[in-house]
């Protein structure tokens, strides 16, 4: 073991600065930061990496970052310069571009995400919980997606109906891909209806530590879809979205989410105060502390009482 892992030969590495994704998000990243303001500034800091050092084919490079700054151009996160010119780009700056980012591509910076994705989120976050998963399902950071089985193909084909989704033409290169993220979306449903890991787990196939995974990528996913929704002046969008991260994040519905956001109560104890017709943080207050013991739990309900600055009576 020491000898393979300590005293090993070392395993060769290979930069993978041009693989599109990482470089869009990289080239926005420097010029929403001000660390680059042209193509030049571009250049110069691209051809000091160790993709230009193993590769060294600095014009390959100078082309993907051209086809980036138009696709994010395309995206309103750069600003164009030859639009606020009438179309007009002085031959001094066709070598030199220089570029700016607007407010919104400075945002998607700091949300460190693909801005394919943030685009997508931009334009089709939509309004209901599952029209907020699917649209997250869209982007790169949730991949891979749960494959449908054969067997399971039919079902969810009258899933996609009970629900009014419309899929691509069956015969679409990208049908079986949006079954996957309709199945998805699916688990996510289920999870935020308070079904159980054992439950998601022989219904889809996902293991706990799968759930979670994917479940942390959905609450940030969602979290910058609620923050660009914000920017963008939809502020009834941005709180169904902060909602559906919510429910993401506690696996309940939205009946729970005031007594979930108190520390200390998880879905299940928060389902027992529900029943018991306490639905929010001032009627746990109400409660006699060997009532509140009863229905959550002694040492529960002592954390609680603290955490709402109440004292309980032995």
């Amino acid at each position: 073991m020491e000898e393979r892992y300590i005293n090993g030969d070392m395993e060769d590495i290979y930069s993978k600065l041009a693989v599109e994704p990482v470089l869009r998000m990289h080239v926005l990243g420097l010029v929403a930061s001000g660390f680059a303001s042209s193509t030049e500034d571009l250049r110069s800091f691209f051809s000091k990496t160790l993709y230009a050092k193993q590769y060294g084919d600095m014009e390959s490079m100078m082309e993907k970052i051209s086809r980036v700054i138009k696709m994010l151009k395309g995206f309103s996160f750069f600003k164009d310069s030859a639009a606020k010119l009438g179309g007009f780009m002085p031959a001094f700056d066709l070598g030199d571009e220089k570029l700016e980012a607007t407010l919104l591509g400075k945002r998607v910076a700091e949300l460190y995400i693909d801005p394919v994705s943030a685009n997508h989120l931009v334009k089709n976050a939509g309004s209901s919980a599952l029209e907020h998963v699917m649209a997250i399902n869209h982007c790169l950071e949730m991949r891979p997606m749960l494959r449908v089985k054969a067997r399971e193909a039919e079902d969810i084909e009258n899933l996609m109906e009970t629900y009014d989704v419309t899929p691509p033409d069956a015969w679409d290169l990208d049908y079986e891909e949006f079954l996957d993220k309709f199945k998805t979306s699916l688990m996510f449903l289920d999870w935020m209806e308070e079904r159980g890991e054992d439950a998601l787990l022989d219904k889809y196939g996902i293991a706990p530590g799968e759930l979670h995974s994917k479940k942390k990528n959905a609450g940030w996913l969602l979290y910058a879809a609620r923050e660009l929704a914000m920017l963008a002046g939809k502020e009834s969008e941005a709180k169904e979205l902060n909602k559906t991260r919510l429910r993401m994040h506690y696996g309940v519905k939205d009946e729970l989410l005031r007594l979930v956001m108190i520390k200390g109560i998880g879905r299940v104890k928060a389902r027992a105060l529900f029943r018991a017709g306490v639905t929010k943080k001032a009627d746990v207050k109400k409660l006699q502390p060997d009532e509140l013991a009863r229905l959550i739990g002694k040492r529960t309900a002592e954390r609680v009482m603290t955490e709402l600055n109440a004292q309980i009576v032995s």
